[in-house]
């Protein structure tokens, strides 16, 4: 009786391990896509693309973006800002970037853009994207210290890592 069972351990043993091995990772192509990382809200970076504040006050373009999409690991963006009325805006805001994954719920380290002086551009180096995956760019701007009114534009690119 003793043989018997060590016989049935060994063979389910064997059975489940070669099974295993067979599994190449692949997902089944009857199961349906995992959406489930954000991918399919994913923009197509093209240069010069732009994004309002939902009450219209400011729009931020990614004038030039470094690597072009951007990508995991470091990324310079070049962005211009304008008001309402399509002017450019170079000062009396504070411009961060903050680079948010929103299928983890966590983000990386914000980056405050700096005026280049004209024309509404602002350069925000070193935005770290640490992972694969969907990434909300959102561009946070916020008036005045007296008021601190914020407003936000939001990019969503896929990083390929």
């Amino acid at each position: 009786m003793r043989r018997i069972s060590t016989l049935f351990i060994l063979l389910t043993t064997l059975a489940v391990t070669g099974l295993a091995a067979c599994d190449d990772g692949e997902t089944p192509s009857t199961a349906p896509a995992d959406t489930s990382d954000g991918t399919e809200n994913c923009q197509t970076y093209v240069q010069g693309i732009s994004a309002a504040t939902p009450e219209g006050t400011y729009t931020v373009a990614i004038s030039e973006a470094t690597p072009a999409p951007p990508d995991k690991g470091l990324n310079t963006l070049m962005l211009t800002v304008t008001d309402a009325g399509g002017n450019p805006v170079d000062g009396g805001i504070t411009l961060v970037v903050e680079p948010w994954m929103p299928a983890h719920g966590h983000g990386s380290t914000n980056v405050t853009a700096t005026a280049r002086g004209s024309n509404g551009e602002w350069d925000a180096p070193d935005v770290n994207l640490i992972m694969p995956g969907a990434w909300e760019f959102r561009m946070l701007i916020t008036e005045d210290a007296d008021t601190a009114t914020e407003h936000k534009a939001v990019f969503t690119f896929c990083a390929e890592g």
